[in-house]
């Protein structure tokens, strides 16, 4: 794509390096996608590009192609762009779709932003479709519309080359027989933790001590809520055998975390996008995740691996089932509930682990005139 080589792109997220935030994650991701096509493409944080913006380090150039993540968070720099008469696309986070734009009171500040930021974009992009269908939802509510500026476009994954895939038989059973349970994201409210990590309490209340193979629960983030990461020590000083922090880390480690577990769990509220599942899907590691829109867009309604948001119980019942399956040697077993989960992966796995069909989507997005110079 080395047609690409004379266009340019600035993708700006609210958080910088070291922030732990996935907004940055997306926006590395984004720049790394269109650097692969030709295009000088960068990542910056809100503060920088505002900065640039006003003391003329970044260019008022027009041919430069803006995204900005997060609608509410970059009001500022969109309003910014406005003025000097520079265009942008918005990238909507679960934050602006499940919480700023669903508040019943449309007066609110963070409301007005958020629409702000949306209805002067050139074009506002969602990362899987329920987000979309929200949107539009939300806009009609309010007597807005979008005349065609919405996009969906997914996000996608692969698992690193020097990273092996999970197969059938690799995790049937553990050198030190532990169950791995792996949880992937910063603690906040949104991710649900606590139900979790509850529903693992719940599964060791029911065994014996003489229980030689046991379950256990790897939790990878940082903390972004002191309150909830406190209550989530609680659980594990309480089950210091059950719960394990691992904390901020690297893509690789977690890579590498997914080639030692034997399910993913994913129990959030809300997700505007959850780049985690597909990178679980690339590993083939089974993925169980709450009933909400955003993993039944990415993962189809009909999924398996589905449960009640916030149902601890209904959480314990189906970990106990997968724990049974993989003590009892039989979690190969096409009835089994890991085996069930991967049998839907095929149709998953064709839409969320090709990268070049995201790069492509989101250059034709950026430069809808094509190669016309």
């Amino acid at each position: 794509m080395n047609r690409m080589r004379n266009r340019k792109a600035i993708v700006v997220s609210p958080y910088g390096a070291g922030s732990a935030s996935g907004n940055w994650e997306t926006a590395n991701r984004y720049a790394a996608l269109l650097q692969s096509a030709g295009v000088d493409a960068s990542a910056v944080n809100l503060d920088e590009a505002l900065r640039g913006l006003s003391n003329g380090s970044l260019r008022e150039d027009s041919s430069i192609r803006w995204v900005l993540l997060h609608a509410r968070r970059s009001q500022p720099l969109a309003a910014q762009l406005k003025n000097m008469g520079l265009g942008y696309t918005v990238v909507l986070t679960g934050t602006d779709v499940y919480g700023d734009l669903a508040q019943p009171d449309s007066s609110s500040e963070a409301t007005a932003m958020a629409l702000s930021t949306i209805e002067s974009a050139q074009a506002v992009l969602a990362l899987q479709s329920d987000a979309a269908e929200q949107l539009h939802h939300h806009l009609r509510r309010l007597g807005r519309t979008l005349y065609g500026r919405l996009a969906v476009i997914e996000q996608t994954a692969s698992a690193p080359p020097d990273t092996p895939a999970n197969s059938r038989s690799d995790h049937a059973q553990s050198s030190d027989d532990v169950y791995r349970v792996l949880m992937v994201g910063n603690v906040r409210s949104e991710k649900d933790p606590l139900t979790a990590f509850g529903a693992v309490e719940d599964w060791a209340m029911e065994r014996t001590r003489q229980e030689r193979r046991r379950m256990q629960l790897i939790h990878c983030g940082a903390s972004l809520d002191d309150s909830l990461y406190a209550a989530m020590r609680a659980y594990a000083r309480a089950l210091p055998e059950g719960l394990v922090f691992r904390g901020a880390v690297s893509k690789p480690e977690v890579f590498a975390e997914m080639h030692r577990a034997n399910l993913l769990l994913h129990p959030s509220v809300a997700e505007g996008g959850s780049l985690v599942i597909a990178e679980a899907v690339a590993c083939d590691l089974p993925v169980l995740a709450s009933d909400i829109g955003c993993h039944r867009a990415m993962l189809g309604s009909d999924y398996p691996g589905l449960f009640g948001v916030g149902d601890r119980a209904g959480l314990t019942e189906i970990l106990t089932n997968a724990w049974s399956a993989w003590a009892l040697d039989s979690s190969d077993s096409v009835e089994s509930m890991p085996a069930r989960f991967r049998g839907a992966y095929p149709g998953i796995r064709e839409r969320l682990c090709d990268s070049s069909r995201e790069r492509d989507q989101l250059i034709g997005l950026l430069w809808p005139e094509g190669d016309a110079r």
